[in-house]
């Protein structure tokens, strides 16, 4: 049987009719005009538009001819609260206007830092007994130094000296023999002095039994601890321990000292020992309760007995620093007054005590004091 044929095969293609579909149209329905929940903001006008004219405004009163005068300009000799430089004694001058620039390890000079001397007491010894200056030119080189002010007489003179003194490191406090000589007032001057960024130094703290009477020394222990209970973490403090006659070495001071201290200091604090006189076991405790103490040698070192010359033999080389604690203790006697640039003197005396080259005592001095009041009233070392 043969395959059936469809009808669309019979039928031909010009004979079919394509149907193409019409789309159908759709109304649309418009949604009704929505009235906006705020209003709109106003219509800017464009930037040709004219602007609004300004306020006429109103003229200043004019000012008296008097009031248009300036005020003076105070400089370092005209301002009432610096001391006039031409007003002090020369030798104060060519000490405040040193460089203090370092001499290179070639030169044939020395550097050395004078960590410790009197500049209102070394005037009021000029005045007395005259300026002094030494004959022959030295060969250390000052590079720096620590004024000390620690007399409540002269705080006023001290806060006139501080804008001359900014090359050298300050520092400020009450001797213990000048404790009867505090009050309120003189106290609130230290307070001022101490609160200035330029002091790096809490001065002379400490207990001296070489005064006249017993009574006297109470009040220095009430003054230390009133001193140390206003803080004292960024400060150097620089102590002044002074035995009595009958114990040298001091092992009756030394000891309640260190404990006081450590209840108000951490093993951190920057200690000077200030011309210590103690024996080598006391610097040894000294050492091991705080981390950063540094030992002070002047001509003191003269009067010592052969323990205490057996300390200054064995302070180490990086704890030990130079002091002419100027105007007193001159290392050759008979001269009116002492001053920093006789450091040469000092550095000598413990070179031999020491029996050390004298210029690497002298370089390693400087460093040492460099290094521990470095950090402190922005001063860095050279």
């Amino acid at each position: 049987m043969g395959r059936p044929t469809s009808v669309l095969h019979t039928v031909s293609p010009s004979t079919v009719t394509h149907f193409t579909p019409q789309p159908t149209p759709i109304a649309l329905t418009v949604p009704p005009q929505v009235t906006p929940r705020f209003p709109a903001p106003p219509r800017i006008p464009p930037l040709s538009s004219p602007a609004r004219p300004h306020p006429t405004p109103v003229p200043f009163p004019a000012l008296p001819s008097s009031s248009l005068a300036m005020p003076p300009v105070y400089t370092a000799r005209a301002s009432p609260y610096v001391c006039p430089m031409q007003q002090l004694p020369t030798s104060i001058q060519r000490l405040l206007q040193e460089d203090l620039r370092p001499e290179p390890p070639t030169s044939a000079r020395v550097n050395g830092f004078d960590s410790h001397f009197h500049l209102d007491r070394m005037i009021d010894h000029i005045a007395s007994k005259g300026d002094y200056f030494p004959r022959t030119p030295s060969v250390v080189k000052l590079v720096g130094g620590v004024v000390n002010f620690c007399d409540p007489l002269t705080f006023k003179r001290a806060l006139k000296l501080l804008p001359l003194l900014s090359h050298y490191h300050v520092a400020v406090g009450v001797h213990p023999k000048k404790v009867p000589d505090l009050n309120e007032s003189s106290f609130q001057k230290l307070e001022c002095l101490l609160a200035c960024p330029r002091v790096a130094a809490i001065s002379e703290l400490g207990i001296d039994h070489t005064v006249p009477s017993a009574d006297l020394i109470p009040p220095q222990w009430n003054f230390v601890r009133r001193l140390l209970s206003r803080g004292c973490r960024n400060q150097v403090l620089v102590l002044h321990l002074r035995p009595a006659g009958r114990d040298p070495c001091g092992h009756h001071l030394h000891g309640p000292f260190r404990d006081l201290l450590r209840q108000f200091c951490g093993e951190h604090q920057h200690i000077h020992l200030h011309n210590f006189s103690g024996d080598l076991p006391e610097l040894q405790e000294w050492m091991a309760a705080f981390k950063n103490v540094y030992a002070g040698v002047s001509g003191l070192a003269l009067q010592f007995n052969p323990a205490q010359v057996h300390m200054i033999r064995n302070i180490p080389s990086t704890r030990l620093l130079l002091e002419t604690d100027s105007p007193y203790l001159p290392v050759i006697p008979g001269l009116p007054i002492n001053t920093p640039y006789l450091l040469e003197d000092v550095g000598r005396l413990v070179s031999r005590i020491r029996d050390e080259d004298f210029r690497e005592v002298m370089r390693v001095t400087a460093h040492n004091a460099q290094v521990l009041y470095s950090g402190f009233a922005g001063l860095t070392v050279a």
